[in-house]
């Protein structure tokens, strides 16, 4: 799935293309796709409407059509979104090869077209992603079932100490994977940070002391930077808003990089099923 770096990098990408274009059709092969209405009241609801702007919290992209009117899209494991025109042929989220960009294909379940004659297209192998729409109410209710966010003012140390203590009997990763207190953050960077902050993902928050919450506060926050800044990571198929590889799986320390020495002490890294999720660490430096 893609994580916060990912989609932020999709976000930026799609901007530039279909912000202020306007919507003249939206056809459905997996009407299910859809959530909370039927496929043929959300194309009627968004036929002829402007995206006004793209917007993110955690994985979830929001495109404000008005003040009162939002849709979102969440790519969930294999979501992908395509947009082509005359002139060029954008691709984010899971990409396997260049023929995936050659939509549409067996995979894709929405077509969106606009009246500038470009066409927006989402793929979804596996079925998992969706569309709905919102109204400002409703997705300032969403916002709540939302944690604090790496990169935004809501990355606040003295809010996360405040949640680290109110949690103290969780485990490391299952904290930070949980989007109602941390959002954004998948496998791949709960790993990474936890390296980072030199901290086994199995802890249990209460063993933290004051040093080890506020390095990993900070570990946090530095590599989701870095990482959007790289523009994600490549393993596999993740291709970002422009088909190109995210590049910073360079930098990963331990994610999938077990049997491998630690760069850090040299000790061989172990991948371990953890709260559901293979999980990397050093045996040796994290404690």
């Amino acid at each position: 799935m893609p994580e916060l770096p990912e989609v932020e990098s999709v976000r930026q990408d799609l901007l530039a293309c279909v912000r202020h274009q306007t919507i003249k059709n939206i056809e459905f092969t997996w009407p299910n796709l859809v959530k909370k209405m039927s496929a043929e009241d959300f194309s009627a609801r968004l036929k002829n409407q402007k995206i006004k702007d793209i917007q993110r919290i955690g994985k979830l992209l929001i495109l404000e059509i008005n003040h009162d009117l939002y849709w979102l899209i969440h790519l969930k494991m294999t979501g992908q979104l395509i947009f082509k025109d005359k002139k060029c042929v954008i691709g984010g989220g899971h990409t396997q090869e260049e023929r995936d960009l050659q939509v549409p294909h067996r995979h894709t379940r929405a077509t969106i077209t606009f009246s500038h004659g470009g066409a927006l297209y989402f793929n979804d192998l596996r079925k998992f992603g969706y569309f709905t729409l919102v109204n400002r109410a409703e997705l300032e209710e969403i916002f709540k079932n939302y944690g604090l966010e790496p990169g935004t003012p809501t990355w606040q140390w003295a809010d996360f100490e405040k949640l680290i203590k109110k949690h103290q009997s969780a485990k490391l990763k299952a904290f930070l994977l949980n989007q109602k207190y941390i959002s954004g953050l998948g496998n791949i960077y709960a790993d990474e940070a936890c390296f980072c902050a030199a901290l086994r993902p199995q802890r249990v928050l209460k063993t933290l002391r004051p040093a080890d919450r506020k390095r990993l506060f900070d570990c946090i926050h530095k590599v989701i930077m870095e990482a959007v800044g790289a523009r994600g990571t490549t393993f596999r198929d993740y291709r970002d808003g422009r088909g190109r590889p995210g590049n910073y799986a360079q930098r990963l320390k331990v994610f999938q990089r077990q049997g491998e020495p630690c760069g850090r002490c040299g000790e061989i890294i172990v991948k371990k099923k953890f709260v559901g999720r293979g999980t990397h660490f050093c045996p040796n430096c994290q404690k």
